[in-house]
């Protein structure tokens, strides 16, 4: 995985771009298209607007973060006060770790196969920089 840097033309005067993490610059391209969807007819519209498409680097646990000012609120709401954005999680199995929270006031946690909206309640283990638990959700308990 990889983080690209997109600009989009006319928009580079002003120092705008998108960062994106991807696999290649072509996945990169077409997540950066959903998201602007609706500006665009389709996604051969769309590449004639883009500009340049960037590697900056091997993508890190930072560049996934969507910073909120409602995340804190978020963690006060759901009694989790010692989680931070890349907190290591557990959730049946598999482990993550937190990028930010959304609307539904639950988290959104990169797993190795996408991001994913999580209740912070459900069967979810919270772990701290050493790999010591800190929250513990799981009914059964292994």
């Amino acid at each position: 995985m990889n983080t690209y840097k997109i600009t989009l033309k006319g928009y580079d005067a002003d120092g705008h771009f998108t960062l994106i993490n991807a696999e290649t610059p072509s996945k990169a391209k077409y997540e950066h298209f959903r998201e602007l969807a609706d500006l665009f007819e389709d996604f051969g519209h769309y590449l004639r607007f883009v500009e340049s498409c960037k590697c900056l680097r091997k993508a890190r646990k930072e560049d996934y973060y969507k910073k909120s000012e409602s995340f804190e609120e978020t963690k006060k709401y759901r009694g989790v006060p010692l989680i931070d954005y890349g907190t290591t999680v557990e959730l049946e199995g598999k482990r993550g770790f937190i990028v930010g929270d959304n609307r539904s006031c639950n988290f959104d946690v990169k797993f190795e196969d996408g991001i994913f909206n999580c209740h912070p309640h459900y069967q979810m283990v919270y772990f701290d920089d050493a790999g010591k638990v800190l929250y513990d959700f799981r009914v059964v308990k292994s």
